[in-house]
């Protein structure tokens, strides 16, 4: 196994030397026709070469590589986005970079549905959340299926209503003292506070005027549990995480049902329903088990990147051989659907942003 494992290092040493001549070649092709044909001669040893593995895995002369090696020398043949704009933490944006967030957000409740509906472009999100939970939750599909749904959100705040900043995150292991003081509740440069009366309407705050149609129209609603569950996500809870969780089906599922959970459970209103879209907090909440995954992801990318599997139903739990890479991510018109395997990096032409 370690000739195995120095036979693979050393094949992705080669390539990467190769993918390296192959930039240098096309950053200066366009100024000599000896540049173009020195290109195209790598290009076509690269291309001979995937070739090559190709036909060596199928017929087992190196059994113990990965299956998907070959796959691998083509995701590297494809350029990653270059310079990954960064996501960041509520409190490093500024009171303006806050409020422009906000804005945005205010700005898709007020645009009409791009699906069809008598309701707004906001509320297109949290339809597709509904009518999707069972699908998403609680299985294999949960976290790349909403680091799509969460990309797809900030694309359109960008696109749609010109912000011009990242999706942040909310890191509430720095509040699980005292939740319900974070200064993400902020009602004049926040999200606002604890609703109130026996509907816990929210009523103060620079959300007010969002007025939730799914599953039927009604105020928004928060509920906060006193301590909202904060021992269940502080910062020991994730670096647990990080350290003893070692396949994607255990992350997953610790994460899920612990940290995730209770951030829904401890806000309480829209959140613990399949409609918690309906509150501006899910896609910051999102952001941040999204960038728990990244990181753990980040500390074996080699493996990490491509760690996938677990039961696509929720009435199977111990199917684990159900989800596959090739697996669709349905989005019901938000966006294209997508093969689990196009969102599973980041630092993809398709999502391009890091933490």
């Amino acid at each position: 196994m370690a000739s195995a494992s120095a036979a693979e290092e050393s094949c992705d040493e080669k390539f990467n030397l190769i993918a390296e001549e192959v930039s240098h070649i096309a950053q200066s092709s366009a100024e000599s026709y000896a540049g173009i044909r020195d290109f195209l001669l790598v290009a076509v040893g690269l291309s001979a070469i995937a070739s090559i593995f190709f036909l060596l895995t199928t017929f087992d002369v190196f059994p113990h590589f990965s299956s998907s090696f070959s796959d691998e020398i083509v995701h590297k043949a494809q350029a990653s986005c270059h310079d990954p704009p960064l996501r960041r933490e509520w409190r490093a944006l500024t009171k303006e970079e806050k409020m422009d967030f906000i804005g945005a957000v205010q700005c898709l409740a007020k645009k009409p549905s791009k699906l069809g509906l008598n309701t707004t472009r906001y509320d297109d999100f949290v339809y597709v959340h509904v009518n999707l939970y069972p699908d998403t939750h609680n299985v294999a599909p949960s976290l790349p299926w909403h680091r799509y749904y969460i990309k797809i959100f900030e694309n359109a705040l960008q696109e749609e209503c010109n912000f011009e900043g990242q999706l942040p995150y909310w890191d509430w292991t720095l509040d699980a003292a005292a939740p319900e003081d974070s200064p993400i509740w902020s009602v004049t440069h926040g999200f606002g506070g604890n609703g109130t009366g026996d509907s816990h309407c929210l009523e103060d705050g620079l959300l007010l005027d969002l007025k939730p149609q799914y599953p039927n129209k009604h105020c928004l609603q928060r509920d906060f549990i006193p301590g909202m569950v904060g021992f269940n996500y502080t910062t020991e809870k994730i670096l647990d995480l990080w350290q003893n969780t070692t396949s994607y089906h255990d992350f997953r599922t610790h994460l899920e049902s612990g940290p995730h959970k209770s951030v829904h459970n401890g806000i309480g209103g829209e959140m613990p329903t399949h409609g918690s879209s309906n509150d501006p907090i899910f896609f910051v909440h999102h952001a941040q088990i999204d960038r728990i995954w990244w990181h753990w992801q980040q500390l074996q990318p080699q493996k990490r990147l491509e760690d996938y599997f677990g039961p696509n139903n929720v009435s199977e739990p111990d199917a684990l051989s159900q989800a596959s890479l090739q697996d669709t991510l349905a989005m019901m018109g938000l966006d294209s659907d997508r093969a689990v395997a196009r969102v599973m990096d980041t630092r993809s032409k398709l999502l391009c942003y890091q933490y």
